[in-house]
């Protein structure tokens, strides 16, 4: 049985004891980050089509029998080969199931990447119930380590950084380790020839990244900004912003809603809630942030969760018109948002 724990998965992936690997997690661009990695170990070349082979979890189900044959067939160059699965659930238990009933199907590297999968998930209870396969979760880094993190990539290149800029930065990007480290990297060669991060350069060199644009894609939802909200939609489909990212942005950020109405509920003050939020509310998004506090019931935002929770669902069949579902959803979670200002506006 292997089932790692989140402070030893360093320490296990630089000498895994076994072969067949289930990496999941809300932190997508870590799970990436992490079937790279194991893949690599085996095929330096993730483009090698001999020792490498990559399929979806939608294709495994139309190809009951792909996952056997592809661990079963030799390398031409003798060795191990790489099979990595991506994008898998539950439904395709019945698949993985069977290879564990033999330790000849585990020559080969199985890499399994999936979404965050809670501790009832069929997969899930295989890997850590096997003795040949090992679950590796992927969380997202808390507020302090991506300030941590953030710091320590640029220590190493001899800069500093500013609080109100280390502070932009973790809110912007302190959901994905992986983006973390590429736009701190991208910030580095922004900054040639500084000592210290300001600000103003944390906000010229992130702030036209899709990941902004997200925010403010997020914002305008809360606000009840349909227009606004169209025009955003589409850039980032245009750029390749996938829709089950979009929804889950926008499920973050009514989380936070629910969570800060709860403490105020239990009767904590406002500002005292605003600070238990990880990570912590960019200073120039507050006031739009408690704006949308009144503006918001709790009825309504539990309501706009389970719209986006089933959104998210129907974005990950393959077969569906994922895009226009999703962009019809949010609408309507844009429209409860308008509907409750123009009802503001009238007892005003």
């Amino acid at each position: 049985m292997v089932k790692v724990p989140a402070y030893q998965v360093q320490k296990f992936l630089q000498k895994p004891t076994v072969n067949a690997f289930l990496i999941y997690g809300p932190d997508q661009g870590q799970v990436l980050e992490r079937c790279k990695r194991l893949a690599q170990q085996v095929s330096p070349n993730l483009q090698d089509a001999f020792n490498v082979s990559r399929f979806s979890g939608s294709e495994l189900a139309q190809e009951p029998e792909k996952l056997a044959l592809e661990m079963q067939s030799q390398s031409l160059l003798g060795g191990q080969r790489v099979i990595w699965v991506q994008d898998i659930s539950d439904s395709l238990f019945t698949h993985l199931e069977p290879l564990f009933e033999s330790k000849n199907n585990f020559f080969h590297r199985l890499i399994i990447q999936a979404g965050d999968l809670t501790p009832k998930s069929k997969i899930r209870k295989l890997f850590e119930t096997q003795k040949l396969g090992a679950a590796i979760p992927c969380y997202h880094d808390e507020s302090q380590s991506i300030g941590q993190i953030i710091q320590s990539l640029l220590l190493k290149n001899n800069l500093k950084i500013n609080r109100d800029a280390l502070q932009y930065l973790e809110t912007h990007l302190g959901e994905d380790h992986l983006i973390t480290k590429k736009e701190i990297e991208k910030l580095i060669l922004y900054v040639h020839g500084k000592s210290t991060v300001e600000l103003s350069d944390a906000i010229q060199c992130v702030g036209d990244h899709s990941l902004i644009s997200l925010d403010l894609m997020v914002n305008d939802i809360a606000d009840g900004k349909m227009h606004d909200f169209l025009n955003c939609y589409s850039r980032l489909v245009g750029e390749g912003i996938s829709e089950v990212m979009i929804t889950r942005t926008c499920l973050r950020h009514f989380q936070r809603l629910l969570e800060v109405k709860g403490h105020i509920k239990s009767g904590q003050p406002l500002e005292a809630s605003l600070t238990k939020l990880r990570p912590p509310i960019f200073f120039k998004n507050k006031q739009k942030f408690i704006k949308q506090l009144t503006l918001w019931t709790e009825d309504r935002i539990l309501l706009a969760l389970d719209i986006l929770y089933k959104t998210e669902a129907y974005c990950k069949q393959t077969h569906m018109p994922a895009s226009l579902t999703c962009q019809h959803n949010l609408l309507l979670i844009a429209k409860l948002a308008y509907s409750s200002s123009l009802k503001r506006t009238k007892i005003a």
